[in-house]
């Protein structure tokens, strides 16, 4: 027996298919996606962190330092002494430190001083500190900044030479 009951439910069974499709639809539009292009915002914000923490530490101290380390700042004096453990405390504080309180960043590094010798073409680094070892895995940065040294003694635990001149300090930084 055939009759025009069943039209009703037809009717309203297109209906809510097409309002779920309409919903999904406005669901799915409507979220973020991270795409890769959107990863060097990051990036950027690591890179602003490394160099601010080496400027930083690369600026003259206020107070009235100058008896003990005359014409130095604190990153050339670490690496005229060689100090990388302390170098390592004071950068890791730097890059790590938050406003709020609650658990630090986990930025992590790896620092190394490239130098040239006095009579060589060649430009020569060392291994200065690092905070955790590299896998290769990490989406690192790398930050850069020339300091000037003054080493009026040879010092046998460096190999700069005992003159004053440019070193480059480099740091990779990955969040672990």
């Amino acid at each position: 027996m055939v009759n025009d009951q069943a039209q009703l439910y037809t009717i309203e069974g297109i209906t809510a298919g097409i309002i779920m499709l309409v919903t999904a639809y406005l669901v799915l539009s409507t979220t973020t996606i991270f795409t890769p292009g959107d990863v060097h915002i990051t990036d950027m914000q690591l890179e602003q962190t490394g160099n601010d923490a080496l400027a930083m530490m690369d600026t003259p101290d206020n107070f009235n330092i100058t008896e003990i380390r005359p014409n130095t700042t604190t990153l050339s004096y670490f690496i005229q002494q060689n100090h990388p453990e302390m170098f390592g405390i004071m950068f890791n504080n730097s890059i790590n430190s938050r406003s709020k309180p609650g658990s630090p960043d986990k930025i992590q590094f790896s620092a190394n001083v490239s130098y040239r010798k006095t009579g060589s073409p060649d430009i020569l680094s060392y291994h200065f500190n690092k905070s955790a070892m590299m896998t290769g895995r990490e989406n690192s940065i790398r930050v850069t900044r020339l300091v000037i040294v003054n080493n009026t003694v040879q010092n046998p635990n460096i190999p700069l030479d005992n003159r004053r001149q440019a070193v480059l300090v480099e740091v990779m930084l990955w969040r672990g």
